[in-house]
Parts: structure tokens; C-alpha cells; sequence
């Protein structure tokens, strides 16, 4: 672990041009946007990686930065001429700046197929607390599809949303779409309600058949594959931690983002593994590696190898990331069943 990365992630800022109920920033942000470019390349320089670092930009709303990402990407680039690797550029946007991100996908810029875009579906004005009506949400989230197929559309599975993820799924497929996910909101309380749970397991039932009937690319089941293959306690650990790097919008680094202190999670700055100028902390990242490689404890020994819970959340949660919070059991236990049936497996 730690010795050769695979990813890295930029926080540009905490700025937002939305406020999602669901969203770990809440309401307040704090001030600063991401301006280490040349501590950054020096970095990047001794990182060791293997043939290829794919680098994603996150916020807020990385694409009120537009042209900071231009230039950070035209200035890593130029590292290829005396490192041995290729860099692979991404984003997760809101998708509001649709222009730009199309611009920056056709330009070079961006590869397709590491962008991630998120939406709460077609009634989304529900969920986002913005100026932004469902029109104007959906409209952009349509004109991306259209010119860039091949982006992940991310819907957010949420009370105000699941009865529409459907016909939410079933919009993008019949404009051209051609990555799904739909993802797990670390700590939404509601995943443990029985009513809920029962709405989630419907939903469930519909995309399969929806997957009957298109061809596209369902991120959650392409998942349970790869985990399938694997044995229980290997397959319920996190997949990029030890391979992957966040580096905050003031230079710090970090295991992951979900370590970074935040009041939602709960975590403090004790997994902070250095910071650009000084690079990383290997006393440090020997430390998490001991706790990571800890057996997973969880009372209910049901060998589900869609298990996997966030240690940093299971951290903040519960004191201990190597005991379960068991927030997504129920749900995710009822996805891989559906998923066993789909493909006839016992």
C-alpha cells in the first residue's frame, strides 16, 4: 500500500452553485480555491505510479474553475515529457455548466469516460435547494448525453427520489446514455428504514428489468462482478485506499476525501498524511495501513460480498474503522440478490 498510486484527487473548492439536502458540505463553505500548481508538479514528479495516474477534480462545483483546470492540466501534462506516464484528466460536476464541460471534453481536456455527473432525477428541484428549475436541471444534464455519451450519470438514491429513479433511468437511455450509477449517500439515516427499504427494493426490481432491455454500462452491477470474484473480507475493503491520493484545496494530503475533517463526518485531522510541499508522511500512512489491515468485525455474518461501508465513515460513526456501521445492509443485501437472479447465480 502507498507505493504505487493509481489515482489522485484535486479539491478546487468548497464553492457550489447548488445545495443538495443530501450534500456532506451542508450549507456553509469555506473560503479558498486550489492555486499550488508548481508545488503540485513537484510532487507529481517523484509520486511514484505505474503507466498511467488518472488525476479528478472535485469541489463544490470544480467547473466555476474552468480555466484553473485548463491550466492545471496543460501544466501536468508537461510532466509527461520526463516522466514515465501517462496522465488520464476527470471530473464530478453537477453538470450545470454544461458548455463548459462539453468544451472541455471535446478539447481534449477531459477523458469521457472519467467524468462523473450528478443528478437527482428529473424532479431534482425536490432535492436542490437552487435558482435552477427542473427545466433548466434537465436540459443540461440531456445536452451533456447527447454530445458525450459516455460520462457517468450519478442519481443520488434519496427519499424525494426513489420512486422516480425509473423514469429518471429511462429519460438518459433513450437520449443515448451509456453509464449509470446509482449511489449510496454514506450517512443517510433513512437506508434503515423498513418503508424505505421496502421503495429501494421496487426500485431495484424496475432497473433490472430496464437493464433487460438496454445496453449500457450499470456501474453498481460491474461492481458486484468484480467483487463476486473475490473472497468476503478482501472484497468488503475499500479498493483505493493505499493506491489513491486527495489533496485538499490548501495543499494537504489525505488517504481520501472522506477523511478529511468535516463536521458530518466526524473524522479529525490524525489521518492527514502530509501536504505538498513536504510530500507524504510514510510513518503516517504505515500507521493507517495497520488499521486498514485489521479483520472487519460484523455481528451478522452474513458473507455478503456487496458489504463494503466507508472506514472513514465507520470511524467517524462508530469510533473504529474496522467495525460495521451497517448503514447500507439491508439495501445493499437486497441489490445482490437481484443481481444473483438477473445473472442465475445461487
Amino acid at each position: 500500500m502507498f507505493d504505487n498510486f493509481k489515482s489522485i484527487m484535486i479539491k478546487v473548492s468548497d464553492k457550489c452553485n447548488m445545495c443538495c439536502d443530501y450534500c456532506f458540505q451542508g450549507e456553509g463553505v469555506s473560503e479558498g480555491v486550489f492555486s499550488d500548481i508548481d508545488d503540485l508538479k513537484n510532487f507529481l514528479k517523484d509520486l511514484p505510479t505505474g503507466d498511467t495516474l488518472d488525476v479528478k477534480f472535485i469541489g463544490g462545483e470544480p467547473l466555476i474553475y474552468t480555466d484553473s483546470i485548463k491550466r492545471m492540466i496543460k501544466e501536468i501534462r508537461k510532466l509527461e515529457r520526463t516522466k514515465d506516464v501517462h496522465f488520464r484528466f476527470g471530473l464530478t460536476t453537477n453538470g450545470l455548466y454544461f458548455k463548459s464541460l462539453i468544451e472541455l471534453i471535446k478539447d481534449g481536456y477531459l477523458d469521457e469516460e472519467l467524468v462523473k455527473v450528478s443528478w437527482d432525477g428529473k424532479y431534482s428541484k425536490y432535492i436542490r435547494k437552487s435558482c435552477y428549475d427542473n427545466g433548466f436541471v434537465n436540459n443540461a444534464i440531456y445536452s451533456i448525453i447527447k454530445e458525450c455519451p459516455n460520462v457517468t450519470v450519478r442519481i443520488a438514491i434519496h427519499l424525494k427520489n426513489v420512486e422516480f429513479i425509473e423514469e429518471s433511468m429511462l429519460a438518459l437511455l433513450s437520449r443515448g446514455a451509456k453509464s449509470i450509477e446509482l449511489y449510496y449517500i454514506m450517512e443517510y439515516p433513512l437506508y434503515r428504514d423498513e418503508w424505505f427499504i421496502y421503495k429501494c427494493k421496487k426500485m431495484f426490481e424496475k432497473v433490472a428489468r430496464i437493464y433487460s432491455f438496454f445496453s449500457f454500462r450499470y456501474v453498481n452491477w460491474e461492481s458486484l462482478k468484480y467483487n463476486s470474484d473475490k473472497e468476503t473480507s478482501e472484497a468488503s475493503k475499500c479498493s483505493h485506499l493505499g493506491s489513491h491520493i486527495h489533496i485538499d484545496k490548501n495543499g494537504d494530503l489525505y488517504p481520501c476525501g472522506m477523511f478529511v475533517p468535516d463536521d458530518n463526518i466526524y473524522v479529525t485531522t490524525q489521518w492527514k498524511i502530509g501536504n505538498l510541499k513536504s510530500g507524504i508522511d510514510f510513518t503516517k500512512t504505515k500507521e493507517l495501513e495497520m488499521e486498514l489491515n485489521k479483520e472487519v468485525g460484523c455481528s451478522k455474518g452474513c458473507k455478503n460480498v456487496n458489504c463494503f461501508e466507508c472506514p472513514a465513515v465507520n470511524l467517524g460513526e462508530i469510533g473504529s474503522m474496522d467495525k460495521r456501521f451497517m448503514q447500507q445492509c439491508e439495501l445493499k443485501e437486497i441489490e445482490r440478490k437481484i443481481y444473483n437472479k438477473f445473472h442465475g447465480v445461487g
